[in-house]
């Protein structure tokens, strides 16, 4: 049986789409961290128009843990599937 090259445990485990999930789990994470601990809930979105009262306030904080949910989903599949490869 070969020995393993070396140069092939150096190789970057992650492919560029991982990469890109990470990033977004990373931001989607931070936004959500700064919205539960520090309660900064918007309650106008002035680019778009919108003007968030008390349950639509809640309704936003559902959809941004749904997001931070499927940005961890998304980089879990990606994560497992680069790991196999890189096993292999």
């Amino acid at each position: 049986m070969s020995e393993p090259n070396p140069v092939e445990f150096l190789a970057d485990p992650l492919s560029p789409i991982t990469r890109i999930e990470r990033r977004n789990l990373l931001l989607a994470s931070t936004a959500g961290i700064l919205i539960a601990k520090a309660g900064l809930i918007p309650t106008q979105i002035s680019a778009l128009g919108i003007t968030l009262s008390d349950p639509n306030q809640s309704t936003f904080i559902v959809v941004m843990a749904l997001t931070v949910v499927y940005f961890l989903c998304a980089f879990v599949v990606y994560g497992v599937a680069d790991f196999f490869i890189w096993r292999k």
